[in-house]
């Protein structure tokens, strides 16, 4: 298979491809350890390093003593679910460009259609299950990764994977455009999805043996395909290979297969270097005001014990006896004018410094992952909370994790909301393109309540200008001309999430305005005519015997 392949392009040597495979894991470890450290005291359950083997179902939490960290990624991750990506309303709509074709009715129609079958295939599937996981990574280690897959049934599904389980590089664009991954496979698993006769001969006696749940070593790698003949629409001349391999059987391939997109989502908290390929999470900031807290904690427990159960002293007369410490026990020993069992020394049992100190530290911390910011909307008793709430509130905060969203909207959800429209549009699911979008480029508008809120920023310097502008009006009424009112109007009931359906299509806007303009031309008309008439009548009742302006303009005597 793999000369035919070759003969055929998109398929390099195996050992160039097996080189790219050690080169994003060579980046990889540079890594690895500062993400191990992070789960292990923030995400115990998140990561998988040291070739880890699923379903083992031990504790990984031995180094947490205070959970204040754990909980509040926990509430980042669901806060975002919430505020960025949520179940329960639209969080993003389609348009154009071109504001005016964008509100033309046919186009408007398709596009929201198109948004509504995304929306509606993404809440019957596992893509928000996908999505949660990828936020709590991001709060984390910092880097996030799910998969958006064709499924026969379902149209599409995700996979999401945690930090530690694959490697990634990327383009010269600082994106993210390839996914490398170990991945440890039982010999029904590799049967299944790769064929008995394209498995390894240890696999396939593994098989006939009856040995189904034995392991092996999977590699994949998801990348560019250089070698593609972009004529020829084949898998394996797709814009992206995709190659799976058993490390220790040479030269040959369990499957080669490809994508027309990029199906692997890697977002990426905060980036600090344009060439790096991982980001960086709260967690990174987090993570010494955690490890401080795990040994406060430590020193508080130990305050405490001490303080119950103190070193005790008892005279050397009583080596020999058995001293009982539980309350209400009675030991015979000679103290030979002692003074009995006392403690070693006293402790102070006043702990408030210590624990006011471990607040200031949880504070520190909880602010670290804006857990104040997302219980806004994870702890609301009512249905939904409102952007302007949120703008209100935090408008600090969002300033600072502006970058952030921003950031997830061009590395997580653009090219998510791409690959689902794509795959929709091959499974011909999606309605017929109208020919006025012909050659146009269709971009999202995030309307969820975090990106509308990001937005309210704004509006504050809109309702600003324009009461500054009106103001100035009443003494220079021209002055109006400067602003754009319409797209004012627009930009502020976009930002406040007001519905597309309540405010009207530039195309509705023009015809009432026409309507408008006809209507009053119409009765200037009128009142002219009626004008003229009166002017007519009064003439008819002139008398022309006599000199007046009149009988001058006629010619008459003066």
């Amino acid at each position: 298979m793999d000369n035919l392949a070759r003969k055929l392009g998109g398929l390099p040597e195996r050992k160039f491809i097996e080189r790219r495979f050690e080169d994003c894991y060579q980046v990889y470890e540079n890594w690895r350890p500062r993400w191990k450290e992070i789960c292990s005291y923030i995400a115990p359950y998140r990561g998988a390093f040291d070739d880890d083997e699923p379903n083992r179902g031990e504790r990984r939490d031995g180094q947490i003593i205070n959970e204040t960290a754990v909980d509040a990624n926990g509430i980042l991750a669901a806060g975002m679910q919430s505020g960025m990506t949520s179940l329960s309303r639209p969080w993003f709509r389609l348009g154009l460009l071109d504001p005016e074709l964008s509100e033309y009715a046919p186009v408007r129609r398709f596009l929201d259609k198109c948004a509504e079958q995304i929306l509606g295939i993404y809440a019957r599937t596992n893509i928000y299950e996908c999505t949660h996981n990828v936020y709590e990574e991001l709060g984390g280690p910092g880097t996030g990764a799910m998969a958006i897959l064709e499924d026969f049934e379902n149209v599409m599904r995700g996979t999401s994977f945690t930090i530690g389980e694959y490697a990634v590089a990327c383009g010269p664009d600082g994106r993210v455009n390839t996914f490398a991954r170990k991945r440890l496979m039982t010999v029904y698993d590799m049967v299944k999805e790769f064929g008995l006769d394209m498995v390894s001969d240890a696999v396939r006696n593994c098989y006939k043996d009856g040995k189904l749940g034995e392991r092996f070593m999977v590699y994949h790698l998801i990348e560019p395909n250089d070698e593609r003949i972009p004529d020829m629409v084949d898998a394996l001349n797709k814009p992206f290979r995709s190659v799976y391999w058993e490390p220790n059987v040479k030269d040959r391939y369990l499957a080669v297969r490809g994508f027309e997109e990029f199906p692997i989502m890697v977002p990426r908290w905060q980036v600090f270097r344009s060439a790096d390929y991982y980001g960086r999470g709260p967690g990174w900031k987090a993570l010494p005001g955690v490890k401080q807290l795990q040994v406060m904690e430590k020193d508080k427990l130990l305050t405490i014990k001490l303080a119950n159960r103190p070193p005790i002293k008892a005279p050397s007369s009583a080596k020999a006896t058995l001293i009982s410490l539980l309350p209400g026990s009675i030991t015979f020993a000679d103290d030979n004018g002692g003074n009995g069992v006392t403690p070693l020394f006293l402790v102070n049992q006043n702990i408030q410094h210590l624990a006011a100190e471990i607040d200031r530290v949880e504070q520190r911390v909880r602010r670290a992952f804006y857990a104040d910011l997302f219980l806004m909307m994870v702890e609301s008793d009512r249905r939904e909370i409102t952007a302007r709430e949120v703008a209100e509130r935090h408008e600090e905060k969002l300033l600072i994790i502006g970058p952030t969203l921003e950031r997830l909207q061009n590395d997580f959800y653009d090219p998510m909301i791409a690959r689902s429209f794509a795959i929709l549009q091959r499974a011909n699911l999606l309605p017929e393109i109208p020919r006025e979008l012909h050659g146009k480029v269709i971009k999202v508008d995030y309307i969820s309540i975090l990106a509308q809120a990001q937005k309210m920023v704004a509006t504050n310097t809109i309702a600003q200008a324009v009461a500054f502008a009106t103001q100035v009006a009443t003494a220079q009424p021209d002055v109006l001309d400067v602003l754009d009112l319409d797209q004012a109007v627009r930009k502020y009931s976009e930002a406040v999430g007001l519905s597309p359906e309540i405010v009207r299509s530039i195309e509705d806007v023009r015809k009432i305005r026409a309507a408008r303009e006809q209507a009053l031309q119409q009765q200037q008309m009128m009142a002219s005519a009626a004008a003229a008439a009166d002017a007519a009548k009064n003439l008819s009742q002139a008398d022309m015997s006599r000199s007046n302006a009149l009988t001058v303009l006629m010619g008459g005597a003066a």
